[in-house]
């Protein structure tokens, strides 16, 4: 069974407090690595403006500055075999938070990608999971934020649609 390079990560995203959760799977022709570092490159940063450089190959403390919703993000951390042709048995991994909110009425998120081998490390399963936590209201309900989740997961299904077709053959 495949090992996830970074269990931290993975165990900060399981530990995180949150009220909603939404899990983007998509399917990609493409060793996980590779993909791993195209996802930082086409989804991550893509067209964004970039606030902060990342370190290494993973880009870690990278933050972009999402100007739509007035917000940034921060790679937190990157798990990343020493080769973009790791074997078979390794699922490099993204942790990446989102603070401040700007229009977003949230008080915390937190995002963990998993690139999944399939097929002996021909193609992967990418999983990009995203928690969320309100604000609260003044009568302690949290606010509602639904229609910004239901937007924002269509936005980020499309971008893994495109995403995945960047790798199809002809």
């Amino acid at each position: 069974m495949p090992s996830l390079l970074d269990p931290k990560s993975a165990q900060a995203y399981a530990d995180f407090e949150y009220k909603d959760t939404y899990d983007i799977v998509q399917e990609v022709d493409g060793p996980p690595a590779q993909v791993c570092l195209d996802w930082i490159d086409k989804i991550f940063i893509a067209s964004n403006k970039i606030v902060v450089d990342g370190v290494g190959r993973g880009k870690v403390g990278l933050k972009r500055y999402l100007a739509a919703v007035d917000a940034y993000e921060t790679i937190l951390a990157v798990g990343l075999p020493d080769a973009a042709d790791a074997g078979a048995d390794q699922v490099p991994s993204i942790l990446f938070e989102m603070n401040p909110f700007g229009v977003i009425p949230w008080t915390a998120f937190l995002s963990l990608v998993k690139f999944e081998p399939v097929d002996g490390g021909k193609r992967t399963t990418v999983r990009w999971g995203l928690k969320s936590l309100p604000v609260k209201n003044a009568d302690g309900s949290y606010a509602d934020d639904l229609q910004i989740r239901v937007n924002t997961e269509a936005m980020l299904k499309g971008q893994m649609e495109a995403f995945a077709a960047l790798y199809k053959k002809n």
